[in-house]
């Protein structure tokens, strides 16, 4: 069973407002949020990695149990060891320290990604050491301290922070 907290909702809407085929979840537990969007997109394939064995079977049983066991490849693994090729969107399951996104921000950097979910303290710790090369765009997206980073310039920008505006109740 599968049941989101607000703030992953909130993650899965705006993933899904952009396109993607492949999506790598990074620290993926229970699987919750890399099944959701596969679930909605039929199309999209996807791995998800977690350094708990526990995990990527709580996880596997989600596919298998939300029918989108054949298009999910679960491993168990530190972020990358056991991760090859591209993605379209790269999820962060851990983003409760400096050091959690940092191969998110990696990959924005070297421009395999065009944005990264992070919480607002890493988030302000790798603006502050981009030289003016990345930004911090819109505000917590719920109780917790999550923001997305965008390289200066971005053309994601503008359609981000209308997303995360219609997201806003009252």
């Amino acid at each position: 069973m599968l049941d989101p907290r607000p703030e992953t909702e909130s993650l899965i809407d705006v993933a899904l407002s952009e396109p993607f085929d492949r999506v790598l979840d990074l620290g993926t537990g229970s699987g919750c949020i890399l099944v959701t969007l596969l679930a909605e997109r039929p199309q999209a394939e996807g791995v998800g990695v977690d350094v708990s064995e526990l995990a990527c079977l709580q996880a596997s049983a989600n596919a298998v149990l939300h029918g989108v066991a054949d298009r999910a490849v679960l491993r168990q693994s530190d972020w990358f060891s056991a991760v090859e090729g591209r993605y379209d969107l790269i999820q962060i399951g851990l983003l409760d320290s400096f050091g959690a996104s940092g191969a998110g921000v990696q990959a924005l950097r070297t421009g395999d990604v065009d944005l990264v979910l992070t919480d607002g303290t890493a988030g302000e710790g790798y603006v502050s050491a981009s030289d003016g090369g990345l930004k911090i765009v819109g505000e917590k997206l719920g109780t917790e301290d999550f923001g997305f980073i965008f390289p200066k310039g971005s053309d994601l920008v503008e359609p981000m922070n209308a997303a995360i505006a219609s997201m806003k109740v009252g």
